[in-house]
């Protein structure tokens, strides 16, 4: 009856002892899954993991922008172009959703010129004249037909008359061949500088005007306005206005003394025979002091007739 029973107890022992390394009280090399490497590891058993686990590497993070719109999958409201700010508000045409808000972005050759999203980038920004290059930026002006080619403003064609002769876009077609004293009947022709005078261009042809008191009496282009017509005693006021004998042209008058012709009319001393000597119109027809000429002095008894001491 003992022997019976001390069989039994070692029996007992071993049996404990097995079922204790079948439960995990080794080292980790005998029990367990051999799946998992033998971890026995109780939430991967299904059970709640304990509160300090953290999660695998592979989990979904978070988004502070994430939204199930619908219950459905998570959307980014801050730039999902059909949930854009808010479940169901959804971008059109080529618009995008930037931080929450539907903007037109258009690409590099297009433009939304007239601020109308419904139509989007309308305006092409390579071939408008209105809007060449950039919005607003309009080609015109300056005597010149425009085209827009590749967002660069061309001139096309000139006005009639006018031509582009600096070479820059931005003022056209600026000389006018028929006007321009610079380039007068072409490009480049310019009108030579005269004396006393400013240069003009009429009808294409080079010429000159003179300046306030002086005259071309001469008809000789060279040499420009040659005559001063308040000094020259014979273009006095006008070309061809001669003074009389002894007397000076002053602000296009002749002058004897006190007594002045009128302006570009003539002499001074205006009655007949009247010359002026020494400041004073006097006739040297009867003036024994000026008998003949001035300063030609008749004897003492002598008398001056018809320019003659007798």
């Amino acid at each position: 009856m003992l022997r019976g029973r001390g069989v039994l107890w070692v029996f007992c022992v071993f049996g404990a002892l097995a079922l204790f390394q079948g439960c995990g009280g080794g080292d980790g090399g005998g029990g367990g899954n051999a799946q998992d490497g033998g971890r026995t590891d109780a939430w991967h058993g299904g059970m709640d993991a304990p509160a300090d686990a953290s999660p695998t590497p592979d989990a979904p993070q978070p988004d502070a922008f994430c939204e199930r719109c619908g219950g459905g999958t998570c959307v980014d409201l801050m730039r999902d172009p059909q949930n854009c700010g808010a479940c169901g508000r959804r971008c059109v045409g080529m618009q995008q959703c930037i931080d929450g808000i539907c903007q037109l972005v258009c690409p590099s050759d297009r433009g939304d010129c007239d601020g109308d999203m419904s139509n989007g980038c309308e305006t092409n920004l390579m071939s408008s004249t209105e809007h060449c290059g950039r919005c607003g930026r309009a080609c015109g002006g300056g005597n010149a037909l425009w085209n827009c080619q590749g967002g660069e403003c061309v001139i096309s064609m000139c006005a009639r008359d006018y031509w582009d002769c600096n070479g820059l876009t931005r003022d056209g077609c600026e000389a006018n061949l028929q006007t321009d004293p610079n380039h007068c009947g072409t490009c480049g022709n310019r009108c030579p500088d005269r004396a006393n005078a400013m240069r003009t261009c009429s009808g294409g042809m080079c010429g000159f005007t003179c300046n306030s008191g002086f005259a071309d009496c001469n008809r000789m282009a060279p040499d420009g306005c040659e005559v001063n017509l308040n000094t020259d005693v014979n273009n006095c006021g006008a070309c061809g206005v001669q003074c009389g004998p002894g007397e000076v042209c002053m602000g296009g008058r002749c002058v004897c003394g006190s007594t002045q012709g009128a302006v570009g009319g003539g002499r001074a001393c205006t009655l007949p025979n009247n010359n002026c000597c020494n400041n004073m119109c006097v006739n040297t027809n009867t003036n024994v002091s000026h008998c003949g000429a001035c300063n030609t002095q008749c004897m003492s008894g002598q008398m001056c007739m018809m320019g003659m001491c007798i």
